[in-house]
């Protein structure tokens, strides 16, 4: 006799693949029959598969995606790289008309540079978007036509050409309501009054995610002078990379030996315009989102596999009786890997929908983050590759989780048939394997502690120390300026001319404002007290001694800001000693500098009218100019915490020399009132003029908050999570223990055996794992702990707490288990003996 769906023995013996819908039908069955098994181990599934699906997902969009061109995959960028000082070199004009000229493997070249300008339309309507000035050549580069009108042309390039402009589709949508009479409409550019002469298709943005697009005036430019371009490029036919490297090899030979005062140290090669370039050699972070994922992966598998091994055991008498009617070992192995692969691929499917919720978010941020838009061409659905690669590795899970259960429960008991059920109970138990399973469950619970005790301490820091500062009267934003040529300007401006021009149009616009009802004080520096620091390395001499290297408070280091004079009264710093930085000081490569009180305190004395210089961080590397400090200044406030307590030096910067220069505004009521007056009084003063990520100290903090409570979320999940395993991997234990010697207890009670003493035995193992993994968990806190210097008594203290409520929680897992055992009855027990 045959169960319905199984072969018999000897024609199934040694088959995986006799698996039919009546195996996927009892998959299903299952799931329902075990709800704490299947919401426990899908949902653990679910997120791992989810990690690795965003994991590869944004690896393969920043490292492997290719420009959506035909041939998108031979558009390369040309790099310059200056050797000695290791940075690349973006004033390139004078090579870009000799590799022109020269270049046989490259073809199509084309250069352009990138800025923000305000677009004026005819009815009025303002926006700042990122404009192109591009050559021609970019258009048939990319093999992508206009959806109408025409692209730039070479003749649009010439000096006295009508000034036209190509829009994006985004723009003309958005800006122009989709007017089909666009082409020949003029709209302003900045401060140029423009012809459209073409629409772009949907999702084109080269080179990077631009919008407008206006010809780039090439003109002749002395070598490494001139405006910042980006070089790019097709491969010629028949041309490998391997042939472009090695004629941009010998043009960077010829100019260094041509130009060796320019050139000598310059190395221009060729790379992909987008994702890795061919033959670079693989590096170990390309690697390390597979490893993650792999890691990650076997450590959920192994926690559900704990639960499959125990609901197996529960079964194994079933699977015996399965034996005895014909099924074979294979077969049996075939249901129970099914039974687990109906669990992942359901864990899949919910993955693949987080995934794509979570990589939509993680753009958004980034983006945010960034202050830029993300390259034309990221994709923000899943890729194809990305959805094979969740399903292998339900694949893989389901593998680990089922076929480790499935051949032990159908090891030697299946031979030893219905005797083995009826003299032993079963012989499936939780080895050694699992045993370690569990007591690591326990720890890496634990290990979670101090992640989650520094999230809560920075939440209630992130509270108190924007209560602790009104907020809501300042106002910040980040001030550029455009890179348009003014009437009777040839060519593009160069950097100098730029910060110049801003650094006029700034005094103008800060007048402006602080004429504006309630402003009190308007400063500017490289950032604020709400951004992160650089940090560097300082030495200091001071009456006379020899130079000494300074230890800074924070990992070695001190922090550094440019700022404006004024600076510290806008945020309420008062002097503490010497004098405030002066417009005047600003300028000089080695002009004074003020420190703060944090300062003062890691060099334990008065520093003013000592000389410090910044040095390269590790030591490494020129020295800076030397600076002498005329001042200390109060520790100013800052957020987040994070580097709180810092500290500080700051030198004088005039407009002209900070870039972005990130301007705030103190007034005397609601900052929120005057975000909607600093954009037209911006375009007042200049229409090259632009103002970004306009938002009062108040938004900000409201920021971090939400980051907090997002970072809160996520580890509370992972802890409850890690915390559920503990508690069921310890029930599963149990509830094995108690079904495997039902037999013994029942033997043990009929014997007068008193309950404590069967409640000890039952309790024994369950409560080495559970010890074990607490004492490892702990040990391993204090021993990170200490290594990393945090070692503190709230540690300490939430350690301790966290693990009476780990034990807690393995007490009352092993609770019901433990009661279904004081309830066998001895007769009942015997019987079933």
């Amino acid at each position: 006799m045959t169960e319905v769906g199984e072969a018999p023995r000897a024609s199934g013996r040694g088959r995986l693949s006799a698996v039919s819908w009546l195996d996927w039908k009892l998959g299903a069955r299952l799931l329902l029959k075990y709800p704490a098994l299947t919401i426990i181990g899908g949902l653990s599934l679910a997120a791992a598969i989810a990690i690795g699906a965003v994991g590869i997902e944004l690896a393969g969009e920043l490292l492997y995606k290719r420009l959506p061109f035909p041939e998108g995959g031979r558009v390369v960028r040309l790099e310059t790289e200056d050797t000695a000082a290791s940075r690349v070199e973006p004033r390139v004009l004078h090579d870009f008309s000799i590799w022109r000229r020269t270049l046989k493997t490259v073809t199509e070249l084309g250069a352009a540079r990138v800025s923000e300008r305000n677009v004026l339309t005819g009815e009025h309507r303002v926006e700042s978007l990122r404009v192109a000035e591009i050559t021609a050549s970019a258009f048939p580069l990319t093999r992508v036509p206009p959806l109408f009108g025409r692209p730039l042309q070479p003749t649009d390039e010439v000096q006295g050409a009508e000034p036209v402009v190509v829009l994006g589709y985004d723009a003309w949508q958005r800006q122009f309501l989709h007017d089909p009479a666009i082409i020949g409409r003029v709209v302003t550019v900045g401060r140029t009054a423009r012809t459209v002469v073409g629409v772009m298709p949907p999702r084109f943005g080269f080179p990077h995610n631009e919008q407008v697009w206006v010809p780039l005036p090439i003109q002749d430019a002395a070598p490494r002078e001139g405006p910042a371009v980006q070089v790019f490029g097709r491969l010629a036919d028949g041309a490998s990379w391997q042939d472009a490297a090695a004629e941009l090899d010998v043009v960077s030979a010829r100019s260094a030996a041509d130009q060796p005062n320019t050139h000598a140290q310059l190395r221009t090669r060729v790379r992909a315009f987008a994702g890795r370039t061919p033959g670079d050699p693989l590096r170990l972070e390309d690697l390390a989102v597979h490893a993650i994922v792999l890691l990650l992966l076997g450590a959920v598998s192994a926690n559900v596999a704990t639960l499959i091994f125990a609901r197996t055991a529960m079964r194994e008498p079933e699977m015996i009786v399965r034996h005895a009617l014909g099924a074979s070992r294979a077969r049996v192995v075939a249901q129970i890997v099914t039974e687990s692969l109906v669990l992942t691929l359901a864990a899949a499917v919910l993955g693949l929908v987080v995934a794509q919720t979570t990589v939509r978010y993680a753009w958004a941020r980034a983006s945010l983050i960034t202050g830029d838009r993300l390259p034309f061409w990221v994709d923000l659905q899943l890729e194809p590759a990305t959805i094979a690669y969740a399903l292998l590795i339900a694949l893989v899970a389901a593998a680990l989780i089922g076929l480790l259960p499935a051949l032990k429960a159908t090891g030697a008991s299946i031979q030893r048939g219905l005797q083995g059920i009826t003299s032993t109970g079963g012989t499936m138990k939780f080895g050694g394997i699992w045993s370690f399973i569990i007591g690591a469950q326990v720890a890496f619970t634990l290990l979670f502690v101090p992640a989650a005790v520094g999230i809560f301490t920075n939440s209630l820091n992130v509270k108190s120390r924007s209560a602790a500062f009104p907020t809501e009267r300042y106002l910040t934003f980040r001030f550029s300026m455009d890179n348009e040529a003014l009437a009777g300007e040839h060519g593009v401006p160069d950097d100098r001319q730029i910060a110049a021009r801003r650094a006029l149009a700034y005094e103008e616009f800060a007048g402006r404002l602080r004429n504006e009802p309630g402003v009190t004080y308007v400063t500017y520096g490289d950032r604020l007290p709400t951004m992160s620091p650089e940090w560097v390395s300082l030495e200091m001499e001071q009456d006379g001694a020899p130079p000494v290297r300074l230890l800074g408070n924070y990992e070695g280091g001190f922090a550094m800001a440019a700022v404006g004079a004024g600076y510290h009264d806008a945020f309420g710093a008062a002097i503490v000693a010497g004098r405030a930085l002066h417009a005047a000081d600003a300028g000089a490569p080695n002009g004074p500098v003020v420190v703060n009180e944090a300062f003062m305190r890691v060099v334990g004395r008065n520093p003013v009218g000592a000389r410090i210089r910044p040095l390269q961080r590790g030591g490494e590397g020129e020295a800076g100019p030397w600076h002498e400090i005329v001042g200390v200044v109060s520790d100013l406030w800052t957020f987040p915490a994070d580097w709180s307590g810092a500290a500080y030096l700051y030198r004088a910067a005039s407009v002209a020399e900070v870039d972005p220069v990130v301007v705030a505004v103190r007034v005397a009521g609601d900052a929120a009132l005057l975000a909607t007056r600093v954009d037209a009084l911006a375009r007042q003063v200049d229409a090259g003029l632009h103002l970004r990520d306009i938002v009062t100290f108040d938004d900000i903090v409201a920021q971090e908050q939400m980051r907090m409570a997002v970072g809160s979320v996520i580890f509370g999940s992972v802890l409850l999570v890690a915390l559920v395993f503990s508690a069921a991997g310890l029930y599963a234990l149990m509830a094995v223990a108690v079904a495997r010697r039902t037999r013994e207890i029942g033997v043990r009670v009929a014997l007068g055996a008193n309950p404590r003493d069967v409640l000890r035995s039952v309790f024994a193992r369950a409560g080495r794992q559970l010890g074990g993994g607490i004492i490892a968990g702990d040990s391993l806190i204090v021993f990170f702990a200490w290594r990393a210097d945090s070692l503190t008594a709230d540690l300490v203290v939430s350690s301790v707490i966290t693990s009476v409520i780990m034990a807690a929680v393995g007490v009352l897992a092993c609770a019901v288990p433990a009661r279904r055992a004081l309830r066998i009855q001895p007769a009942e027990a015997l019987r079933q003996g």
